[in-house]
């Protein structure tokens, strides 16, 4: 009987541990979700986009600094440009922008330089931007990898197709694809900083399957 109690006690311990560990890989998430923000060409408008990065390309010390941000933040909170410019993390870069291309998705590139976005580059997926005023805000956990997401949005319909001929300057563009990815995919508030005019459609969330 006292070695069945023993063993009873041995499993007790096993399971809460993992579910334990279970518990704060839920709520920490495999990575972390960044919106960076650029003025366009002219300063009166902006660009956002989606940074997905793996809690493993950040030191342990950013990691506890940022689950920390995370656990005391509403909606998002601003990196210092002292922190990201000296970061070199890979995360999936996800933007949207106008072509002249009608395929589902094709407004969002998604080759080499996206897959592996350095945090601290002052690139976008469109030129018209001033890259040395770029910002950076941190949104919270993220669930899945910058791959998946980008399957999450693009392999049906979310919200928009995403193709190049479906941009609207006002009702479908680079900010609206960004509260898509934010809100639909990752569950995250849609609220952005500071964007004015740039930002003035509201997402409702359906994504297809």
């Amino acid at each position: 009987m006292a070695i069945m109690k023993e063993a009873l006690i041995i499993w007790l311990s096993a399971f809460t541990a993992i579910a334990s560990a279970h518990r704060s890989i839920h709520d920490e998430g495999i990575g972390y979700v960044f919106l960076q923000r650029f003025p366009l060409t002219g300063g009166l408008f902006y660009h956002t986009e989606v940074l997905v990065c793996n809690r493993n390309e950040f030191s342990a010390d950013d990691q506890a600094m940022l689950d920390k941000t995370v656990a005391s933040m509403t909606d998002f909170s601003e990196m210092d440009d002292t922190w990201w410019a000296a970061r070199t993390a890979t995360c999936v870069e996800m933007g949207y922008g106008g072509a002249a291309c009608s395929e589902e998705c094709c407004g969002v590139p998604h080759g080499p330089t996206q897959i592996s976005y350095e945090i601290n580059s002052r690139t976008a997926v469109i030129s018209n931007i001033e890259a040395d005023k770029k910002k950076v805000y941190l949104y919270g956990h993220g669930t899945l990898d910058g791959e998946a997401a980008y399957h999450h949005v693009c392999d049906h319909k979310c919200w928009s197709n995403w193709s190049g001929t479906d941009y609207n300057p006002i009702t479908n563009n680079c900010n609206t694809f960004t509260s898509a990815v934010l809100s639909c995919v990752f569950r995250l508030s849609e609220k952005k900083p500071h964007l004015g005019p740039s930002d003035m459609v509201p997402v409702q969330c359906s994504c297809a399957e």
